[in-house]
C-alpha cells in the first residue's frame, strides 16, 4: 500500500515545504520571544552565558541542548533541555492545564525522578 503524499492520512497538502513562511510567520506573531532568543544567543557567543554540556534533566546524558525560557521577561533565565525533555516539558502544560512555570517544572521533575520499580 503506498503511503506517499496525499495517500497518507497525515497529508496536509505539503504545507511544511515553505517552513521559512511558518518562522517568519511566527516571528511576526511574537516578536518578544524573536528579541529573547537573540539576547540567550549572543549571550552564548560572548561567553556571558554558558550552554551546559548535558540537558539539565537529572537522568539524561544528551548532549544537544536548548534553552527553555521561564520567563520572557528575564531573557538570561532559562533552563538547557535536550530536545525530547524541552518538547516534555512544553507538552505537559498543555495536556495537564499546568498555569505557571514551576508547576510545569515539578511535575516534570516528580514524573523524571521517580524510581521506578525496577530499581527499588
Amino acid at each position: 500500500m503506498d503511503q506517499k503524499l496525499s495517500n497518507n492520512g497525515n497529508w496536509k497538502g505539503g504545507r511544511s515545504k515553505n517552513n521559512y513562511f511558518y518562522t517568519k510567520q511566527s516571528r511576526q506573531r511574537y516578536p518578544d520571544r524573536e528579541n529573547v532568543r537573540k539576547v540567550v544567543y549572543r549571550a552564548v557567543r560572548s561567553g556571558k552565558l554558558v550552554r551546559p554540556q548535558y540537558c539539565q534533566h537529572s537522568q539524561c546524558f544528551e548532549t544537544q541542548v536548548f534553552a527553555h525560557h521561564i520567563d520572557y521577561n528575564e531573557p538570561l533565565a532559562v533552563l538547557w533541555f535536550c530536545r525530547k525533555h524541552h518538547s516534555d516539558i512544553h507538552n505537559r502544560r498543555f495536556d495537564l492545564g499546568e498555569e505557571t512555570t514551576q508547576e510545569q517544572m515539578d511535575l516534570f521533575n516528580k514524573r523524571f525522578n521517580e524510581p521506578t520499580q525496577s530499581q527499588q
